[in-house]
């Protein structure tokens, strides 16, 4: 009996690398884990605590739902849409025309585009030549045009127009001092201008120095018609190279007065062929 219980223990001993593993160990300082007595069991009551957020999480959290109120905000509040605009530069032209004309009222202004507004100020107020347009937050524009100048008056029977030096035809308001008046049919083309050949003849008109008293009408089958200091209608006709028209009248007139002729009209549309008539009406 003896024996056989001595067998059973040395059978379950721990054995001696163990032990001196362990002496090994805590000489070093190092402490073992201590062993589960039942593994199953550690195993279904494993417990996990919940790491708590770092503070730059957090932080990157809350930023981000700060911005999306801001952005929300920003959209929906009437703070940043445009409703007024300060304009400046009109003594002709309604500013509210103008405003309305740049298509900036009720935009936010985010999506405001002062090269989009200036395009549309002058493509549709024909008063203004150009147009300068600034906005900035929350919702401020400042649009400064430069208007117009009349520079012709032409009277197409009771309908008074103002043409400027560009050939734009303008509502006119008020026959202008010092300003040539020209009598007779407008003759405009689609895009309301004065036909091509029309403004070049008035440009050179005002290049040589035109007496704005002139008496000028215009015909539609011949062109422009001067009268004269003599009273003569003389015809000009359309289209550049008036200087040497008007040196073929000189002549003309000249010459007609010497030999005390009285002509109904005369004709220098082609300068090297002029004529007159002293019968005909035209």
């Amino acid at each position: 009996m003896t024996s056989a219980r001595s067998k059973t223990h040395k059978r379950y001993a721990r054995p001696r690398y163990e032990s001196a593993s362990a002496a090994f160990l805590g000489h070093l300082g190092i402490a073992q884990r201590p062993r589960s007595k039942a593994k199953g069991k550690s195993k279904g009551k494993a417990r996990y605590r919940v790491q708590p957020l770092p503070l730059l999480q957090i932080a990157l959290v809350a930023g981000a739902v700060a911005l999306l109120a801001f952005v929300i905000w920003v959209a929906a509040s009437d703070t940043f849409y445009i409703h007024t605009a300060v304009i400046s530069g009109t003594s002709r032209v309604s500013p509210e025309d103008i405003f309305r004309a740049s298509q900036l009222p009720g935009v936010h202004i985010l999506w405001a585009r002062g090269g989009k507004a200036e395009e549309a100020i002058e493509a549709t107020v024909r008063g203004v030549r150009s147009a300068d347009v600034h906005c900035w937050l929350p919702a401020k524009c400042n649009i400064e045009v430069v208007e117009r100048q009349p520079k012709t008056m032409w009277q197409d029977g009771a309908t008074l127009w103002w043409i400027d030096e560009e050939g734009v035809i303008l509502p006119g308001q008020e026959l202008l001092p010092d300003s040539l008046v020209v009598q007779g049919p407008l003759p405009r083309v689609a895009d309301d201008r004065l036909h091509e050949r029309v403004i070049d003849t008035l440009t050179e008109l005002y290049a040589l120095g035109i007496d704005p008293s002139t008496a000028l009408s215009y015909d539609g089958g011949r062109g422009f018609v001067v009268t004269d200091s003599h009273g003569w209608r003389v015809v000009l006709g359309i289209g550049s190279g008036v200087a040497e028209r008007l040196r073929a009248m000189t002549q003309v007139t000249a010459d007609l007065e010497a030999r005390q002729v009285t002509p109904r009209f005369v004709d220098v549309r082609f300068p090297d062929a002029p004529y007159y008539s002293v019968a005909n009406e035209w």
